[in-house]
């Protein structure tokens, strides 16, 4: 997964540089990725309303992680992981 998640960061770089085919592809992907997570968030009791908002911050989140974790210790970013669920069920809790 690390592999796939530094070939994804690499192609969002490009993409957001403007380079074709990244920035298509990779704007698909965040559209299926994002459109996943909202499911899920709604599946797991969050007003549909709620969720593409949700999702949004919690996908900017894991791509600051991903960045991150050559550079934290992994028991940070756990910690870390931990307070934005905790975060993201404060704001939009039932």
């Amino acid at each position: 997964q690390a592999r796939c998640g530094r070939l994804y960061v690499e192609a969002a770089a490009l993409g957001v540089l403007g380079a074709e085919p990244f920035a298509s592809v990779v704007g698909q992907a965040n559209d299926v990725w994002l459109g996943a997570l909202s499911d899920h968030l709604v599946a797991s009791g969050m007003k549909p309303s709620d969720a593409l908002r949700a999702a949004r911050l919690v996908e900017a989140a894991f791509m600051g992680f991903q960045l991150d974790e050559s550079l934290e210790p992994p028991t940070q970013i756990r910690r870390s992981i931990g307070d934005l669920a905790d975060a993201v069920a404060a704001v939009w809790a039932e």
